[in-house]
């Protein structure tokens, strides 16, 4: 323990124990299954307007957990400037704004791990939200309302979006404890804290119908362009590993793609390469016949969007519009594409070879994005447990069994 630790334990222990009377009574009480004495005093935390005390009964099983709940109280309630010494209250005021901290929160920690998509993720999530509800409170003043409000206030985004402001803010107050010691917890780990979104993101795939219309007319497509539609149709791979496909990574003899990289424009116009998104996304995806057969006589060095490097954003959106204006893509984009193939496919495969497919980390990603789409394959279950259970290989017969009674 340092030296401002131990300062500021042996004041908070002095006033602590002055402030505890003899309120504290012994109580019966059970923890981790086992019986134990639980102690329950009554500090005060305020007062009334007319000057009556206020009072809360504070639990613990032990003195140490009794000592630091007392504390959380005192915060919670701004008592806990009392029980500090001018020392330790300086150090509380040179606690470092979240606006100020978040600067070098990303710069020192986080920009050098990071990949560069994400970091620019994490500085959108600060600048955007975190910073203008937040960035001109001192980090040991934030509380769970103060979260709370701030979820509130953008309860029009998506749940998905707030869950992810809410684990930076928690990340970023977590590193800052490690520093200032004087923060305390961490609000953000509440549990009274709730998600006011219910607005979820739909990833709209399109019909059977609609994707048969794009595939019959990619041939109007220049070559380039109509790769740029069959790949993800055809493999389900983001956008990021459509262009950043090379021609090695195409195993026609085994009927196999590689995907090994990641191809991103976080700086604005240049590709830059790296890894695909996660560890799971270095796959194998079938090679579809019908895919191979647009590879054929076209088969050359480096990407196959691209030549010796990846297309340019400028280039990838021209694209995009000599698309949009020559075929009906039906409203889709390139990541509903990846969507429409994943979507169709899990009616015909089961979750775990969905989830190599699509490169998802885990199984209950891919359940809770396209479990919906294998309604069917329920429906179709059910009808064979009849046939299992009946005793003429065409449903239950009831009347005739016992076990209905």
């Amino acid at each position: 323990m340092n030296r401002i630790n131990q300062e500021r334990a042996g004041s908070l222990q002095a006033n602590l124990d002055s402030e505890i009377s003899n309120t504290a009574v012994p109580k019966k009480g059970k923890k981790k299954g086992m019986a134990t004495e639980l102690t329950r005093i009554r500090v005060k935390t305020g007062e009334a307007e007319d000057g009556t005390p206020l009072y809360k009964k504070v639990n613990g099983h032990t003195q140490p957990e009794l000592a630091d709940n007392i504390v959380r109280e005192y915060i919670r309630n701004g008592r806990i400037w009392e029980f500090m010494t001018p020392q330790q209250v300086e150090a509380m005021q040179t606690t470092p704004t979240v606006k100020e901290y978040a600067v070098r929160w990303m710069e020192v920690f986080k920009k050098p791990k990071l990949k560069e998509t994400t970091y620019v993720n994490y500085s959108k999530y600060i600048n955007d939200y975190i910073v203008p509800s937040l960035g001109d409170k001192m980090l040991h003043q934030i509380t769970t309302a103060d979260i709370q409000q701030m979820l509130i206030q953008y309860q029009h985004l998506a749940k998905h979006t707030l869950k992810e402001v809410k684990a930076i803010l928690c990340q970023m107050i977590e590193f800052a404890r490690e520093e200032y010691p004087t923060i305390g917890g961490n609000p953000c780990k509440s549990k009274l804290l709730f998600n006011p979104s219910d607005k979820v993101e739909e990833r709209k795939a399109l019909t059977l119908e609609e994707a048969q219309d794009i595939i019959s007319n990619l041939h109007v497509l220049k070559w380039e362009d109509a790769m740029l539609i069959a790949i993800p149709m055809y493999t389900g791979l983001r956008r990021g590993e459509v262009l950043g496909l090379q021609w090695e990574d195409i195993d026609s003899e085994k009927g196999i793609i590689n995907v090994q990289r990641n191809v991103t424009h976080p700086g604005g116009n240049q590709p830059v390469i790296t890894t695909p998104k996660t560890e799971a996304g270095k796959r194998v995806v079938p090679l579809s016949e019908e895919l191979q057969k647009l590879f054929d006589g076209k088969k050359g060095k480096g990407y196959i969007l691209g030549g010796e490097k990846p297309i340019t954003l400028t280039c990838f959106r021209h694209a995009w519009e000599r698309i949009t204006k020559q075929i009906d893509l039906h409203g889709a984009t390139l990541h509903s594409l990846r969507h429409t193939y994943i979507t169709l496919a899990s009616t015909e495969t089961d979750i775990k070879t969905l989830q190599g497919v699509a490169g998802h980390s885990t199984v209950t990603m891919t359940m809770d994005r396209y479990a919906h789409t294998q309604t069917n394959k329920v429906l179709e279950l059910g009808r064979k447990m009849d046939s299992i259970y009946s005793s003429d290989g065409h449903g239950t017969d009831t009347k005739s069994n016992p076990a209905s009674a």
